[in-house]
């Protein structure tokens, strides 16, 4: 979000190429910032984006807290979101539900001026909608770090789009991530000899 807000892609082509060109920044605060899936990685983004001075939006399929968010909507109420929303924040488990969840008919309700992240599964966003979406300026631009086929083919159009930022599936990487893994197994090896309640349990019937 910092990087389309600033025009940093813009400015990193233009230093390769050598030119002086300054792009038409805008600004975060103020904006809406939808959130799709807010869970504990929704609730993360939901508090760097108050921090930023965004009004969030969460949508959750369990309205069981408000934590980091201004609002927050029921999956029925997707549309609204989009609607609504200057970023759109991916941020799902693919499912049954959730698979293609974002295609042509969810693109077009988007502000022209809105962005799409996608930083869950490649297949939640129907990946030749959203090019359709990006080649008719539907939407301003789409970071993904998610894709359908990874890596992503090289004939893919996502590659040659100046309002497209790709990143390798990494979004969730650091040199921290393991340590904070084992943190979590271990406190969960202790919850299970105290036979307590584990964290992070995954629902098998949900599939997340």
């Amino acid at each position: 979000m910092l990087l389309f807000s600033r025009g940093l892609h813009e400015s990193v082509k233009n230093q390769l190429q050598k030119e002086w060109k300054r792009p038409q920044p805008t600004e975060l605060y103020k904006k809406t910032l939808g959130i799709i899936g807010f869970g504990a990685i929704g609730e993360r983004i939901g508090y760097v984006g108050t921090c930023l001075g965004m009004y969030v939006i969460g949508l959750k399929k369990h309205l069981d807290t408000k934590k980091n968010a201004h609002e927050l909507l029921p999956p029925e109420r997707l549309d609204e979101l989009l609607q609504r929303s200057d970023f759109v924040v991916v941020s799902l488990p693919l499912t049954k539900e959730t698979e293609h969840l974002i295609s042509e008919r969810e693109l077009t309700l988007m502000k022209k001026t809105a962005y799409l992240i996608n930083i869950s599964r490649g297949n939640v966003i129907c990946e030749p909608d959203l090019i359709k979406a990006l080649q008719n300026k539907e939407i301003a631009g789409a970071g993904l770090d998610v894709f359908a086929e990874e890596p992503l083919l090289v004939e893919s159009p996502l590659w040659m789009k100046d309002t497209v930022v790709i990143t390798p599936h990494y979004a969730g990487s650091t040199p921290e991530y393991f340590n904070r893994a084992i943190d979590i197994f271990c406190e969960n090896l202790k919850r299970f000899l105290h036979n307590e309640p584990m964290i992070n349990v995954v629902d098998k019937k949900r599939g997340y």
